[in-house]
């Protein structure tokens, strides 16, 4: 079983930019695919700023060749249960920019995009994942539990 991951590659906006300047990586932006979701289109849960600046669901076309998937290791239906109770939350702008600094901490009902998936595949200190780092997490990471 695995968790499907999109990766935001697109060239998107000056946010796009900044997140991938700070991070050092070609990644600015993550989803976590709904379970049983395949095709073209696929139906995601993610944190987003753009989307109202809250954890919501949405649908994305993979077919515009924006978004690089990874799959991990893990139950989609028990990932995707562990953040589908956070929908609604709020969007954490000030923990998304410390995930860069030596401050990154956890700021409880407040979500950011690799947080929330860290969160969703059992990752320890979510919080500390920018997207690029969360695309870094090997097999073996998560079947340990650590980084």
């Amino acid at each position: 079983m695995t968790v499907r991951v999109l990766f935001y590659v697109a060239p998107g906006d000056w946010r796009d930019r900044v997140i991938r300047s700070a991070t050092g990586s070609i990644y600015s932006h993550c989803e976590m695919v709904a379970p049983e979701e395949r095709g073209h289109v696929v139906e995601v849960i993610g944190a987003s700023k753009r989307d109202g600046n809250q954890v919501r669901m949405t649908r994305i076309d993979l077919s515009r060749g924006r978004w690089h998937q990874l799959e991990y290791p893990g139950d989609e239906i028990a990932a995707f249960q562990r953040v589908s109770g956070l929908l609604g939350q709020p969007y954490d702008t000030l923990g998304a920019l410390l995930t860069v600094t030596p401050w990154a901490r956890a700021r409880p009902g407040l979500w950011f995009c690799s947080e929330l998936v860290a969160h969703a595949l059992g990752l320890p200190q979510p919080h500390t994942f920018s997207p690029g780092m969360l695309a870094a997490v090997t097999k073996k990471d998560i079947q340990k539990g650590t980084r």
